[in-house]
């Protein structure tokens, strides 16, 4: 039975299931398990990208520091995320098990070649710009962008192998 208060008066409007209350618990369930589950995949991404994890609603970003850089900006070290950071982020799409997986890396120049050479193998993955951020910087750095739509476990293990290949710490 459902009653409506008005002005302190409880009134009856008649019979309803009592499977909405139902209904709103399986959702809030679901809801609170697919959370869940994003965040276990946004660690073991983090994980395979040797990063820190990061979710946010749907979005997961994993950011690694290149801790092994130091360097400088008009002569000043620096170890800020917007110079030594690798970035990544994983967004759901409408294919199922697949996300749209972006990502931002910091190369020293002597390390882009190997890595261009070994990510160029991958049939999804986008190398969509290679450039420099900054002026003056020791050593010089050069970032590269990479999107896909793909499983995010195999995004995550082919940049961390080519990663690898091309002797990022």
């Amino acid at each position: 039975m459902i009653y409506i208060l008005k002005e302190k008066k409880a009134t009856f409007i008649g019979y309803i299931p009592m499977l909405v209350p139902f209904y709103i618990h399986i959702l809030f369930i679901k809801e609170v398990n697919f959370l869940a589950k994003e965040k276990c995949l946004c660690e073991e991404l983090a994980n395979i990208l040797k990063g820190e994890a990061e979710q946010k609603k749907n979005l997961c970003k994993v950011t690694r520091e290149r801790k092994n850089l130091k360097p400088t900006i008009l002569g000043h070290p620096t170890s800020s995320d917007l110079v030594i950071a690798l970035e990544f982020s994983f967004e759901p799409v409408a294919k199922k098990d697949k996300t749209l997986n972006l990502a931002e890396l910091v190369f020293l120049q002597e390390e882009v070649n190997p890595f261009l050479q070994e990510i160029k193998k991958s049939e999804q993955i986008l190398v969509t710009a290679i450039h420099n951020h900054w002026l003056f910087e020791e050593p010089r750095l050069i970032y590269v962008h990479l999107e896909s739509v793909q499983n995010p476990i195999e995004f995550a293990k082919e940049v961390a192998d080519a990663l690898k290949k091309a002797g990022v710490k």
